[in-house]
């Protein structure tokens, strides 16, 4: 199950094979796959910037009145389910580029200029902090790391840090 919607920072239509993945697993958990959660995919997909749960409540709202507490929930099914992530840095949520696993670190970074988040995949130096955390006797499920600092763009317009 894939959508196709139209990116907002480049206007061409891409595919979102995420949703499927993304619902699924709140159906193994008893829990239905609501039209509010492909909503809330949809509409962090249509942004170019994490959204904060009330940015997609206006967005979503209609004819019929959704609750705070609906979208709440649905962020929390679609977090738990690893298709989106709540940034650190500011309340706000980002959808995943790729599905979470086990195996694989993440870093987030956030541009603190245009608020863009790029997600890319890290090694070493995650590995490390595994091994500093094991040490201590902590067991790390998912690391993901998150950088607030200027993009590429941002940075090229001849601003300083």
């Amino acid at each position: 199950m894939a959508i196709t919607l139209q990116d907002k920072p480049t206007g061409e239509e891409i595919d979102i094979p995420i949703v499927g993945p993304a619902i699924r697993p709140a159906h193994e958990r008893g829990e239905s796959a609501t039209k509010l959660r492909q909503k809330v995919l949809e509409t962090l997909c249509g942004s170019a910037i994490p959204l904060s749960a009330y940015d997609i409540l206006s967005q979503i709202q209609g004819e019929k009145r959704i609750a705070p507490t609906q979208v709440y929930r649905a962020l929390d099914s679609l977090q738990e389910a690893g298709a989106i992530y709540k940034l650190a840095s500011r309340p706000a949520f980002v959808l995943r580029a790729s599905a979470p696993d086990t195996g694989r670190s993440v870093v987030f970074m956030v541009c603190r200029e245009c608020d863009r988040v790029q997600e890319s995949a890290v090694s070493s130096s995650v590995q490390h902090l595994q091994v500093t955390a094991a040490k201590a006797g902590f067991r790390a499920s998912n690391p993901i790391v998150e950088i607030v600092g200027e993009c590429a763009d941002c940075g090229s317009e001849g601003r300083t840090i």
